[in-house]
């Protein structure tokens, strides 16, 4: 019986559960590595957890039992064990590309949030306004295609949807906000000053 899991990441090896293992009566042989070799990527033998208990005598342990003697049995369970392996490979594998998109999103998502906080204090002078501007939609076309992205599971994608919905309703409402610098008011060196202090900010914001 095989039953999957998320596969989120490597198993640690303090739990002392990971990897497939082979046993003969109630004897472990080798240790975890065992079956490394039969993933295509051997570092997801360490994200699944199994033991297969062989009863073909003619599939033995050698004198040390950290391995078994290389006969044509032993190689004819290993063929059969392949597909197995790569099965888990694929789901390991489809999971971390869905993780890692998931949070370049994420990453997009807090790029575009940093901006419109710094354009929503309506400090900047309108060169750097529409700087900053271009910089938020640029984060939010990098959040659409992440959306986009076929790999990713549906339910995943809805919700990823619905935050792009959201971020995107908020920068919408900034662009349509005047364009006007709310120091416009003020003159002289009184200005400069507060452009100054407030410019520091901002870039220490982005």
């Amino acid at each position: 019986m095989i039953l999957h899991h998320g596969y989120k990441g490597a198993i640690p090896a303090s739990a002392n559960v990971r990897g497939l293992r082979l046993r003969v009566g109630n004897i472990q042989v080798g240790d975890e590595k065992l079956l490394e070799d039969l993933f295509p990527e051997p570092r997801f033998n360490a994200w699944s957890v199994g033991e297969i208990h062989i009863f073909d005598q003619r599939v033995t342990p050698n004198g040390r039992r950290d391995h078994f003697e290389q006969n044509v049995h032993y190689l004819n369970l290993l063929n059969h064990l392949s597909p197995f392996a790569r099965e888990i490979s694929r789901r390991c594998r489809t999971s971390s590309i869905q993780r890692n998109w998931t949070r370049q999103f994420d990453i997009q998502r807090n790029v575009v949030r940093a901006k419109l906080a710094v354009l929503k204090q309506g400090t900047l002078a309108l060169a750097k306004r529409s700087r900053v501007l271009g910089e938020a939609q640029e984060a939010l076309v990098g959040m659409q295609k992440i959306v986009a992205k076929e790999v990713l599971p549906r339910e995943v994608r809805q919700s990823l949807t619905t935050t792009l919905k959201r971020v995107q309703s908020d920068l919408i409402k900034i662009e349509k906000q005047k364009k006007k610098n709310v120091l416009s008011r003020m003159r002289g060196p009184r200005r400069e000053a507060y452009e100054r202090v407030l410019a520091s900010y901002t870039m220490f914001a982005e």
